[in-house]
């Protein structure tokens, strides 16, 4: 399925986004840009996958390295890809042929088969962070590689030590200032991977505070983490997140706290959606945060909520789990006519999704159009056997 999907994408070339491409044209040639799997995927998602994993899941690459290159960098990266695999094997035959012991060809031999257990891995995996960490460690294995022998080799070697020797050195200054430069960016590269590091132990700690209810304690980690790292927009969901469950922990009476809550976190998700304009996560969650608003504090709300999810449709028309949230929005607001428009369009999705039909009856029942309610029962029973609510539905309706 993943592959299908994918294959789709490399043909067709769809529209991603929330905004008319304006480089649609290159996309062949350019793909969708580095690291833009997650995004593009998203909005072929194929609805089948629901049944078999979370459907919250992130489907960010394609399980085919030439799919995944062939989407992000277009038919130009596949080339330059190519290009890097011929002049691999190139430099490695050059080198096993030059090659005078065995240590030598090992020397040869050895990179070039890493490369290729990796080429053909990755046709049914994905590239990891380590292995394609060797990758390059092993092409850069090739390009340096320049095994000497005998007396040329000697010979060759002691040339470079003359003309090292010969060669005048850098005026003081300009050595001064290379290793000023260095220290400096040794400091900076510290200053900034202890930072990250800091951050994600703060994140941690909130996130452990978080499952046990602690949300007020988690709070100040995440403001000390966001003070370190502003611009990690998983952060400012996480804390939208947090702000949001305290909200929704606060008893009814306390409308003002609640609408304070709520206020900070939709300023932290809107501060996400600056970041990471096309991540659907963002608008979902905004959607839910202006759902819940609109039923707790202030209805007004539900148009925003509203407008959310349809942002969420568009970058993922595909995902029927978001036409049953805000159906659920609409039956909470006994809009049920609406509800059932939704319900519906999650089956033209998704056919076989039983919530779907399960929700359509309560809202058929909301209704008193108990035949339709029986009808949408029954069909969410057979898809779901195991459904109890179902099949006391059905048993209550048929009574």
């Amino acid at each position: 399925m993943l592959w299908e999907a994918a294959a789709d994408i490399v043909t067709a070339w769809p529209n991603v986004g929330l905004e008319q491409d304006t480089r649609q044209v290159l996309r062949p040639f350019l793909g969708y840009g580095p690291d833009t799997a997650a995004i593009v995927y998203t909005s072929v998602y194929p609805p089948e996958l629901a049944h078999i994993e979370d459907p919250g899941s992130i489907w960010d690459r394609a399980h085919n390295e030439t799919l995944d290159v062939l989407t992000m960098y277009g038919w130009l990266g596949i080339a330059a890809a190519g290009v890097l695999a011929v002049a691999a094997v190139r430099r490695g035959v050059r080198l096993w042929r030059g090659a005078t012991g065995v240590v030598e060809r090992a020397w040869a031999v050895a990179p070039l088969a890493a490369l290729a257990a990796h080429a053909a891995e990755v046709q049914f995996a994905f590239s990891l962070t380590t292995t394609a960490m060797m990758t390059w460690l092993c092409l850069a294995w090739l390009a340096a590689a320049a095994p000497l022998s005998g007396a040329a080799g000697k010979a060759g070697i002691a040339e470079r030590r003359d003309d090292g020797a010969a060669a005048p050195g850098l005026p003081r200054r300009w050595r001064t200032y290379a290793v000023v430069s260095a220290i400096l960016l040794v400091a900076l590269a510290l200053r900034l991977e202890g930072g990250f590091l800091w951050a994600d132990t703060l994140v941690a700690r909130a996130r452990a505070l978080d499952r046990t209810g602690e949300w007020r304690e988690s709070i100040g980690a995440y403001d000390r983490a966001l003070a370190i790292v502003p611009w990690q927009s998983s952060i400012h969901q996480l804390y939208a997140e947090t702000l949001y469950n305290l909200a929704r922990a606060l008893p009814d009476d306390e409308v003002d706290a609640k609408a304070g809550l709520l206020g900070a976190a939709e300023d932290s998700l809107s501060r996400a959606i600056e970041l990471e304009p096309l991540e659907l996560e963002h608008y979902s969650n905004s959607g839910v945060l202006h759902a819940y608003w609109s039923e707790t504090v202030d209805r007004t709300h539900l148009e925003t909520a509203v407008s959310y999810y349809e942002l969420a449709f568009i970058l993922a028309p595909t995902r029927a789990e978001l036409r049953l949230d805000l159906g659920h929005v609409y039956q909470n607001h006994a809009l049920y006519d609406l509800a059932l428009q939704q319900y519906a369009a999650a089956l033209e999705i998704d056919p076989q999704l039983a919530q779907a039909h399960y929700d359509s009856g309560i809202a058929w029942l909301a209704l008193d159009q108990l035949g339709e309610a029986l009808a949408a029962f029954e069909t969410a029973l057979e898809l779901a056997p195991g459904c109890e609510a179902c099949s006391l539905a059905v048993q209550q309706l048929n009574q």
